[in-house]
């Protein structure tokens, strides 16, 4: 009965060892297999989840995989990735949530302004023609006043003296009533012509009015623009590499052009080679996708070079050859 109960207690022990300690061990294990096994073969990776409401294909999206893979090999001269269809042991997942779809309005708000900007600079344009039109005819309008002025007073001294003399001739008569004509005619002139200034300076208003509305929208759409890019300024949230029951993940959240995406994967694939951030601004390696370029820095490269001559002696030869 003793021996029965010793050897229940044992088997007890052994569960509980396999339990608690065989699978974190196990892990360690692999973990530490997959570390040493960098550089000294590619890392197999596969497409696993692809959402299409990215707006790009499977295809473009592989491409840019196959991009951000020859940033590492080219400059290193190595075979880091290599893509296979399935069952890669680097799963890549393209994750559609609130921050793309905060990305896309980013998109349509810089569309709106731009376009808006674009339609401030034509109407600006045309306001500014019209004010010169403006101007313009307000000048003819003065002279036109101004000589009207003239030969009315003089007209007005012409009908005082025919008043006050006592031989005046039909013919002078005659040519004070053609001389009213004329101002009459002038006066005509005159009225049309400030009835045009008033619908030109009306115009003019609502125009104003409109430009001052579509600023004042620009205005509001660059505020929330700016309110909207506040919550991308943390540390690379566009994706992550996770680790995760010793499986890789690789999960791009947010992107919101191809050298982005291609930056952004660069960078986590960098992380799956077990590079840390970097404090270069222009590395693949900064905590923030915040560059232009599509190649390794100097820090980026230290970092690998790092990283495959601990692994591989014959590898501290390949980078030195190639740096």
């Amino acid at each position: 009965m003793q021996s029965k109960i010793k050897v229940v207690i044992v088997f007890i022990a052994v569960f509980a060892w396999i339990f608690f300690f065989y699978t974190p061990l196990s892990n360690i294990i692999k973990q530490k297999i997959r570390e040493d096994s960098i550089c000294k073969k590619p890392i197999k990776y596969s497409i696993s989840n692809f959402d299409s409401r990215f707006g790009i294909s499977r295809d473009e999206y592989k491409d840019s995989l196959f991009k951000a893979e020859k940033i590492w090999e080219d400059e290193t001269g190595l075979n880091l990735f290599e893509y296979v269809d399935r069952d890669g042991v680097l799963s890549i997942n393209l994750v559609y949530d609130i921050r793309q779809k905060t990305t896309n309005n980013l998109q349509y708000l810089e569309e709106s302004i731009l376009n808006n900007k674009s339609n401030i600079d034509l109407n600006s344009l045309e306001l500014n023609t019209q004010k010169n039109i403006y101007s313009e005819k307000k000048n003819q309008y003065s002279v036109l006043v101004d000589s009207y002025r003239i030969k009315e007073a003089r007209y007005l001294k012409s009908v005082t003296n025919f008043n006050k003399s006592n031989n005046n001739s039909d013919s002078l008569r005659n040519s004070l009533i053609e001389e009213k004509k004329t101002l009459d005619n002038m006066l005509l002139d005159i009225k049309s012509k400030e009835n045009e200034l008033n619908n030109i300076n009306e115009t003019l208003a609502v125009n104003v009015d409109k430009l001052n509305l579509e600023v004042d929208t620009v205005n509001q759409e660059v505020a929330k623009y700016n309110d909207k890019t506040d919550d991308f300024s943390e540390e690379f949230n566009e994706g992550e590499y996770v680790v995760k029951n010793n499986a890789q993940y690789i999960t791009v959240y947010q992107f919101d052009s191809k050298e982005r995406l291609i930056r952004l994967l660069a960078h986590e694939f960098g992380h799956s080679l077990g590079v840390s951030h970097v404090e270069d601004q222009d590395s693949i390696m900064y905590r923030l996708n915040s560059g232009q370029n599509l190649k390794l820095s100097e820090s980026d490269l230290l970092e690998i070079k790092n990283i495959c001559s601990k692994n591989s002696s014959l590898y501290s030869k390949v980078f030195h050859s190639n740096i």
